[in-house]
């Protein structure tokens, strides 16, 4: 069986010990690899573990954009096979492409492509990735949801050829990941619900898990627990500090020496210009040292409310599973004046933008009268609580929600919308009566709930993803802590222990 790997960015460590784990324990026998950023090419060209027979690199492909002829024809053509129902959702989820950020700071927002260059780079990738494909022939595709036009196109283009897909996917669960054929839905669950096959031990371990969280509520990773992300003032400047300023100092030296050694990756487009990094980390410096307290509103749990976590910009779960959402002032506008009379909404700030917002972004959402905007000190579970509704575009805190037993409207295409109690939201008319009608009429099912935990424990496995990927840099420590996530892909694709 071949294996092909999607290693992007800080991910790559971890992808690459899983290629190497099911190859050494599970007897994969060849792997290939879709590779982004150019370091991380050096270090696989380099390591020994894995034999990759053939590593393609997003970069090297985005170069060859320029050489390419616009081809309407080809393009259209693609668009009916794998389109989505069209091409540009591939280009519009591409944050560097379309935003020009990741190389610079949100809020930036200036796109370097014009709109045939725009093209042509979709017709570049689709040309590259269909040829590497055809080439490899793997079996499966394992990835992180893809959120980019190289990977979006990858995936598509596998399903389009018969390839079988396998993404992960946090479920909102505290240390569990899924793995699942695609990025909106949980597959495994899905079929584990609808055949009925879930033992009694799940069961039990679903209503423990949820017993647990309703009494001691947290952060289901501690990458998103307010006690691990800077709020205040004075934990946003620490760099100003004896030890920070060192680090700072140090990291911009090696940033600049780096840029100046590496001629390679200086004209590679998902390379940050140091000057571009500092520049923008400047400003937000003096946003966070000006701060945002004379913009929060005090949190009075009495009150009726509902709650809006914003969140994370740019990522996967506006581009692609909420595109029409992407406005959040606006999605927060239809709310709150579809709300019954004497509701207010409290908004909260995702932990991870904290100092990335300007002032002018909550100025403008404290401008809708029954908006009050809460400190991101607060964390959100406790507003859940008391709250009479939750609202999310794309975010895992409408799964939080259903464990509070709390009424629930979402905007986006999400795993947890299988749940007969929660409501989606496709156009602004409607919104006003989804709301009347899960504030009046909630159906909410305790079971349904249980069984959906108890196949989500069956069909997911035991590791904190998402700080595994942002805080973990110990080889040792990503082969261990990947171990169970390693075992459950071999059992999605077929492998076995000593194979």
């Amino acid at each position: 069986m071949k294996g092909c790997f999607v290693l992007q960015r800080r991910y790559a460590r971890i992808g690459h010990e899983i290629a190497r784990r099911l190859m050494l324990e599970y007897g994969l026998t060849e792997a290939c690899g879709y590779v982004q950023v150019r370091d991380n090419i050096k270090y696989l060209t380099s390591q020994t573990d894995v034999p990759y027979t053939s590593l393609l690199l997003d970069e090297d492909i985005h170069r060859s954009y320029k050489d390419e002829v616009l081809d309407l024809e080809y393009l259209a053509d693609l668009e009916k096979r794998i389109g989505n129902p069209t091409l540009w959702q591939f280009i519009a989820a591409d944050r560097i492409v379309r935003y020009s950020q990741l190389v610079r700071e949100y809020p930036y927002n200036t796109p370097m492509y014009s709109h045939t260059d725009m093209l042509r780079l979709a017709q570049a990738y689709a040309k590259k990735i269909t040829a590497f494909l055809q080439t490899e022939k793997p079996d499966f595709i394992f990835m992180p949801q893809p959120g980019g036009l190289g990977t979006l196109l990858l995936f598509y283009l596998a399903r389009s050829m018969g390839i079988q897909t396998q993404v992960i996917v946090i479920p909102g669960l505290a240390n569990r990941t899924c793995i699942s054929e695609v990025f909106e839905k949980l597959s495994g669950v899905e079929a584990l619900l609808a055949g009925g096959d879930i033992e009694p031990s799940y069961i039990t371990q679903a209503q423990e898990a949820i017993r647990e969280f309703r009494e001691k509520p947290r952060s289901y990773s501690r990458a998103y627990d307010p006690q691990y992300v800077q709020h205040t003032r004075k934990r946003q400047l620490q760099f100003l500090s004896f030890a920070g300023f060192h680090w700072t100092i140090s990291f911009g030296y090696r940033m600049v020496r780096d840029w100046m050694r590496n001629t390679a990756a200086k004209g590679d487009y998902s390379t940050i210009h140091p000057w571009h990094y500092y520049l923008d980390r400047f400003r937000r410096k003096v946003t966070n040292f000006v701060g945002y307290n004379d913009l929060y509103d005090s949190f009075d749990e009495n009150i009726s409310y509902g709650f809006f976590p914003l969140n994370l910009e740019p990522e996967l779960s506006l581009l692609v599973q909420a595109p029409f959402s992407l406005n959040q002032i606006e999605a927060i506008g239809h709310i709150a004046q579809s709300l019954p009379v004497g509701m207010i909404l409290y908004v909260k700030e995702h932990p991870q933008m904290v100092g990335y917002r300007p002032r002018s972004y909550y100025k403008e959402l404290k401008k809708i009268p029954n908006v009050r905007l809460l400190r991101p000190s607060i964390p959100g579970v406790q507003v859940m609580q008391d709250s009479r509704i939750v609202f999310t575009i794309a975010g895992t805190a409408g799964f939080e929600a259903a464990l509070f037993k709390k009424p629930i409207i979402s905007f986006g295409k999400l795993y947890y919308n299988e749940l007969s109690f929660v409501r989606r939201s496709a156009t602004p008319e409607e919104l006003p009566h989804l709301i009347r009608e899960q504030l009046s009429h909630f159906g909410f099912n305790e079971d349904e709930l249980v069984r959906f935990v108890a196949a989500l424990f069956k069909d997911s496995a035991h590791v904190d993803f998402a700080h595994l990927w942002a805080f973990e840099y110990d080889v040792l420590k990503i082969r261990e802590e990947s171990k169970d996530l390693t075992h459950l892909l071999a059992h999605k694709v077929g492998l076995q222990v000593g194979m």
